[in-house]
């Protein structure tokens, strides 16, 4: 059965069977410790967890384009504190782009196709930048916390090869 498995994963270059290994030893792509059904029902559930931060976030951002025409209006701005806000509007709206972001991480953890990890570091800086100068927003992120750890878990599978397979074995060293 093994050796069957084997040449049909050599033959096919299938991923599906690559933790076997037959007689002859071939090593083949490994998938990782999930497949990608158990990779994509577990994604199903973490996006279902968040979708309140998404709703709560869309919602936010259509309240800010509401105000929009009456912030351009005002300008030019005189003082800082209106600077200031228009500043972290603008952070806010740019944060709307992380959740793209963490779609993109998501679709390449189920199809176990990293992607480059710059996308990862501006996914979490997008995310993140418009909630630091205000502490009590960190208190709103508990409404996406799954979200949240799902998306740490993402970053450190995109940045680095041991998360990806826990099982592999190190290199030789020379």
């Amino acid at each position: 059965m093994l050796d069957w498995l084997s040449r049909r994963a050599a033959e096919h270059g299938s991923a599906l069977h690559a933790g076997f290994k037959g007689y002859a030893g071939i090593p083949a792509r490994q998938e990782g410790c999930m497949s990608r059904l158990a990779r994509s029902l577990v994604s199903l559930l973490f996006w279902v967890l968040s979708l309140p931060g998404l709703v709560i976030h869309v919602a936010m951002l259509l309240g800010l384009l509401h105000r929009l025409p009456g912030a351009l209006h005002d300008l030019p701005y005189t003082t800082w504190a209106d600077w200031g806000e228009a500043f972290m509007a603008c952070l806010f709206a740019a944060s709307i782009l992380s959740w793209p972001i963490f779609a993109w991480m998501t679709f390449g953890w189920i199809f176990n196709r990293p992607i480059r990890p710059l996308w990862t570091w501006v996914g979490t800086i997008l995310a993140v930048a418009w909630m630091l100068p205000f502490p009590m927003m960190m208190i709103a992120a508990v409404w996406i916390l799954p979200g949240i750890l799902f998306a740490t878990y993402l970053c450190m599978w995109h940045r680095h090869p041991r998360v990806r397979d826990p099982f592999a074995e190190d290199e030789p060293s020379s």
